[in-house]
């Protein structure tokens, strides 16, 4: 009997030096409890920016090594398009991984954001589809450039994955966005965090 108490003494003394060598305060989740500002404008998208990272349901936000090659997705905004022909209110979302054959990042998917528009501070309505070309005839003289083309390159709709209001805003200097456009199909909300490029 003493000898299961010595024994369980020392057990609880061990325990609870180790608990103390190990008590750290916890980092909590820096970005994602840093301020929130909902987006205002679309004008303020005006840009091409890169993944930096994601936040899933409750875990902590999680930044991309920039070795991996998801750290080449880009989330490109075409508010306000070079010529007529390229939809004013697109967003191009591009994903790269690994080829495994020549080990190089490649495009694995791209997908476009459609119709987008502000609803209300911090919700932009888009509809998201597959990214694909189709070649149109045209008779256009570009603005910029001055050329004429006879034909242009434009988006199709291939498939629709959703539509409806997505959460967008700027947190902790990074733009962040409800991931509704990736390939990530489990039940937590998302957040993917870019920064301007």
């Amino acid at each position: 009997m003493k000898k299961s108490i010595l024994f369980l003494s020392l057990l609880f003394i061990g325990v609870s030096c180790e608990s103390d060598d190990n008590s750290k305060p916890d980092p909590g989740d820096p970005l994602f409890e840093s301020e929130y500002t909902p987006l205002k404008s679309l004008n303020e998208l005006n840009s091409t920016y890169v993944y930096y990272g994601a936040k899933i349901g409750s875990r902590p936000f999680g930044a991309i090594a920039s070795s991996n090659c998801l750290s080449k997705n880009t989330f490109s905004t075409f508010i306000s398009g070079s010529n007529d022909f390229f939809s004013k209110d697109s967003i191009v979302f591009q994903s790269y991984l690994q080829d495994k054959v020549k080990g190089e990042c490649a495009v694995d998917f791209i997908r476009t954001l459609r119709k987008v528009k502000l609803v209300e501070e911090g919700k932009m309505y888009a509809d998201i589809h597959d990214f694909s070309y189709e070649e149109v005839k045209v008779n256009y003289q570009d603005k910029i450039t001055g050329e004429f083309l006879d034909s242009i390159r434009i988006d199709t709709i291939k498939n629709v994955y959703f539509e409806g209001n997505i959460d967008i805003g700027v947190q902790g200097g990074y733009l962040r966005v409800e991931d509704k456009f990736s390939r990530y199909n489990g039940k937590d909300k998302v957040y993917q965090y870019f920064k301007k490029r």
